[in-house]
C-alpha cells in the first residue's frame, strides 16, 4: 500500500475499477457486481481512497476487467485507531473476468515508512461476494465486519510487542519469510542471507519484539534490494526486487503474518511473556 494521498483520487481512465460490464468470456451465471460503487458507497461515507493496484496484462484489451484492488482508511481522525504505529486499511479485491469474487480484507498501514501488510486471520477474510446471480450477500454485512477484525488484530499487535525474540528465534523467522518469497530458492542455497531481512532500518525498529521483527522483515521482502542467492554459487550478486502487482503482494503479506502468528503461538507456550 501506499502512502496518503488526496480525497479526491481518480482513477485512470482504462482502470478495472471503473468497469461498468463483466468480460464477455465470462458465463450467463456471471453476477456483475461493480467495484466503482462499493467505492463510491464508502467515499458518501466518509471513506478516503489510498491507493490502487491492477494484474498487469500484456494484452491491453483484458486490462479493463482484470483482477484489482483498492485500499481505502475509515472515516474521521485515523490518529484514534493507531496500534502500534499502524492503522487499519479496508482491502477492497475484485475482478471482472472470472478471476476473483469481491473480497474484503483488513489491511495494516505503517505510517512510519508507508508500508502496508494484509492480516489473514480477521474476520473479513472470510468476507466475500461471489460473481454468481444464485448468490446472496450484502456489502453491509461485510462492512460491519470491519471494526470486530480491527479490534482482533488490534490485540494482536499488543500481544505480538510483548514478545520477545531473541536472534536465534529471529533468524528462524527470517528464513521462513526468505523461503516464502523465494520459494525456488534451495534451503542448501540460502546461506546467511535471510539475516538481511533482520537489518533495521530506523530506530523505531530496533526493539527484539516479534511485533518489531515482523515489521522490519516485512519492509524488506516488500521494497526487495537484499541479496537472493548465496555466496559461492552460480548468480551469487542476484538481488532481490520490489515486489509488484496485487496478487503477489497480497500472497506475501499474508503468508508472513501467518508465519509470524504461528511463532506467536509456539513462544507463549514455550514461556511467559514480558
Amino acid at each position: 500500500m501506499s502512502a496518503p494521498i488526496p480525497a479526491d483520487f481518480e482513477f485512470s481512465y482504462d482502470s478495472p475499477v471503473l468497469a461498468s460490464e463483466p468480460s464477455d468470456r465470462v458465463s450467463e451465471d456471471y453476477k456483475f457486481l461493480s467495484t466503482i460503487d462499493v467505492v463510491d458507497r464508502l467515499k458518501g461515507d466518509g471513506w478516503r481512497t489510498m491507493s490502487v493496484q491492477h494484474i498487469k496484462k500484456r494484452d491491453k484489451s483484458k486490462l479493463a476487467t482484470s483482477k484489482h484492488r483498492v485500499i481505502m482508511a475509515p472515516p474521521g481522525d485515523l490518529s484514534n485507531n493507531v496500534v502500534g504505529g499502524t492503522s487499519p486499511r479496508l482491502v477492497i479485491q475484485n475482478a471482472h473476468d472470472g478471476s476473483s469474487a469481491l473480497r474484503f480484507m483488513l489491511g495494516l498501514f505503517r505510517m512510519i515508512c508507508s508500508n502496508g501488510m494484509i492480516v489473514t486471520s480477521s474476520v473479513l477474510e472470510n468476507m466475500r461476494m461471489i460473481h454468481k446471480n444464485s448468490h446472496g450477500g450484502s456489502v453491509d454485512e461485510i462492512l460491519n465486519c470491519f471494526g470486530e477484525s480491527w479490534t482482533e488484530t488490534s490485540k494482536t499487535i499488543e500481544l505480538w510487542k510483548n514478545i520477545n525474540v531473541n536472534d536465534t528465534e529471529a533468524s528462524t523467522l527470517a528464513r521462513s519469510a526468505f523461503l516464502l518469497r523465494h520459494p525456488h530458492v534451495a534451503k542448501d542455497d540460502i546461506g546467511n542471507n535471510h539475516l538481511q531481512l533482520l537489518k533495521t532500518r530506523r530506530i523505531e525498529d530496533e526493539p527484539t519484539s516479534l511485533w518489531h521483527r515482523f515489521n522490519t522483515v516485512q519492509e524488506h521482502l516488500t521494497t526487495g534490494g537484499y541479496s537472493i542467492a548465496a555466496p559461492g554459487i552460480e548468480n551469487r550478486r542476484q538481488g532481490a526486487r520490489a515486489l509488484r502487482g496485487a496478487t503477489a503482494d497480497t500472497k506475501m503479506n499474508r503468508g508472513l503474518w501467518d508465519i509470524a502468528s504461528n511463532m506467536a503461538d509456539r513462544l507463549c507456550l514455550a514461556r511467559p511473556l514480558l
